[in-house]
């Protein structure tokens, strides 16, 4: 298992290695005091989380969250000429066991995670429900039908069947549930974290208005200079602006943002300071296209909330786990580029304590324990000393070994 664990770690971050080789070098400008921000920045901003006694934040826990949903599921396949008898079989309730029995070509992957989503569709406004394999980095089995799906019972199948194009030949995908699919009340340790994350990143602040437009926007050189009024109104033409990355090597929406974060310190806007940092931490941003070879170049910046007396272990937690019923506006972070952040705390013991026992609490949902051990997958892959990395290999085999038996199959046959 611990050589199955290296695999992993190596081929699931093989396209990372090559853009630090190419990048190895710090992104933004380093200050005197080793961080992205100035030492005049930093005062203003601890002034801020002072002020608002960030340092001993008491969220009250008002709400129960729920799991998403989700369930051990079986992914299938078949294209040719026999897909449409396929999906007669499947509408008049021929059961799984059957399907497989009498169609031998069918192709499956099987011990999955299946995540349920309800959206809706912006063309004509019609319900779609999505099923997608949890984890499955890219390339993830999914499927969307469009109908609302409420409950997913034991034994059940869903389905969708896409007839002959000119490019394609006909094929059913669909989705067996041997055990259907559940959503489970989070224990109140982990309803807590969220709740802090919510209090702490203000879930009625945003980074962006909601009519931003397009363009670009530079911020002056003198711009601390410049009088309240004018770096109010500054940062509300930056928030009123997007930036969309063009390539992989356009930096232009990093540097928006760093520059919202700057005007948001001087103006003592703490809500939209640290949306825009969290958004560089994780690397939100949209870009036309993203090769994965630039990745390596762009940092996540932990320290410098580190620095300012909050709760940064509690914080990530908050916006890593994944519920049904998350308020408005909640902000979710990147597993892997969370992990990667938290490769560079002052606080690693705490981290890795606090990210095993979420694997091995058997009293979370599986898709969130599941998230943890792909949290500390790349946290485990960014730590620099090896020593750190073959004391935690064990740890973490241990720690897969309470996950129910298919998930500790899916993790071996990844």
């Amino acid at each position: 298992m611990i050589r199955q664990l290296l695999s992993l770690l190596f081929f699931s971050h093989l396209s990372l290695v090559f853009g630090q080789d190419e990048f190895g070098k710090t992104e933004f400008t380093t200050h005197d005091n080793g961080l992205m921000y100035s030492v005049s920045t930093m005062e203003k901003l601890s002034a801020i989380a002072d002020s608002l006694n960030l340092k001993y934040l008491q969220c009250d826990l008002d709400r129960t969250y729920y799991s998403k949903q989700q369930g051990e599921g079986i992914y299938f396949v078949l294209k040719g000429k026999k897909a449409v008898k396929l999906a007669e079989d499947l509408d008049n309730g021929v059961s799984f066991d059957e399907i497989r029995s009498k169609y031998p070509s069918l192709k499956m992957k099987e011990n999955l995670l299946v995540i349920k989503y309800q959206m809706t569709n912006t063309e004509d406004g019609k319900p779609i429900t999505t099923f997608e394999e949890a984890g499955g980095a890219y390339y993830g089995k999914q499927l969307s039908v469009k109908k609302n799906i409420e409950e997913v019972l034991a034994n059940s199948i869903q389905f969708s069947y896409s007839p002959e194009t000119r490019y394609s030949e006909e094929e059913v995908i669909g989705f067996f549930f041997p055990n259907g699919m559940q959503s489970t009340e989070l224990p109140e340790k982990y309803a807590r974290i969220i709740q802090y994350a919510d209090c702490l990143v203000d879930t009625n602040t945003v980074k962006l208005r909601d009519n931003a437009e397009m363009g670009h926007i530079t911020l002056p050189n003198n711009f601390e200079n410049l009088s309240q009024k004018k770096k109010e109104k500054l940062l509300e033409e930056f928030r009123s602006t997007r930036v969309i990355g063009f390539c992989s090597m356009d930096d232009g929406p990093r540097i928006h943002a760093v520059n919202i974060a700057l005007l948001s310190a001087e103006t003592g806007n703490w809500g939209v300071f640290l949306r825009a940092h969290l958004d560089i931490m994780n690397d939100n941003f949209e870009r036309m296209s993203d090769g994965s070879y630039a990745w390596g170049e762009r940092l996540t910046y932990i320290k410098e909330l580190e620095e300012l007396n909050i709760d940064v272990l509690q914080l990530i937690f908050g916006i890593s786990l994944r519920v049904e019923n998350a308020s408005r506006n909640h902000y979710y972070g990147s597993i892997g580029r969370l992990g990667r952040a938290l490769s560079e705390t002052a606080n690693p013991k705490e981290v890795e304590m606090a990210l095993l026992l979420a694997i091995s609490d058997t009293k979370l949902d599986d898709y969130n324990r599941l998230l943890a051990y792909y949290m500390i997958t790349s946290y485990t892959y960014h730590l620099t000393e090896e020593s750190q990395k073959a004391y935690l290999l064990p740890k973490i085999e241990s720690a897969i070994k309470t996950f129910p038996n298919y998930l500790q199959q899916y993790i071996k046959e990844e």
